[in-house]
């Protein structure tokens, strides 16, 4: 199979161009795979098969959080949200949401909560 034919059955497709591979090389691990398909107009399912072809690691491979990591998200992950903190600590979006869970941290903290007649 070539780059250049169409998958059978997809709706759409564009061949990979040099620049979207070099972005998934350089952000792949760091915002996680549905950032990158949101940054590249592109399924995620096509981010997994492009990386694979790549050798891109689908996973980085997780360094433990450090008790000063634990403690911004505490204070930031509600007014901030995971997009701010990805960026400060250099971890993907995915991987804060699952730690702010297990710290027992919500992101709806402050927020208005819906009309209960």
């Amino acid at each position: 199979m070539t780059d250049d034919v169409p998958i059978k059955g997809s709706k759409t497709w564009k061949a990979w161009t040099e620049e979207e591979n070099q972005y998934l090389r350089d952000n792949r691990s760091r915002l996680g795979a549905h950032q990158c398909a949101k940054d590249l107009d592109r399924p995620v399912s096509a981010i997994h098969n492009q990386c694979r072809r790549l050798s891109i690691k689908l996973r980085a491979t997780p360094s433990a959080y450090k008790p000063e990591e634990d403690e911004l998200i505490r204070e930031l992950y509600a007014s901030k949200g995971p997009r701010y903190l990805a960026v400060e600590l250099n971890r993907s979006q995915e991987t804060l949401r699952h730690r702010a869970r297990k710290l027992k941290v919500s992101g709806r903290v402050g927020r208005p909560n819906k009309r209960s007649d």
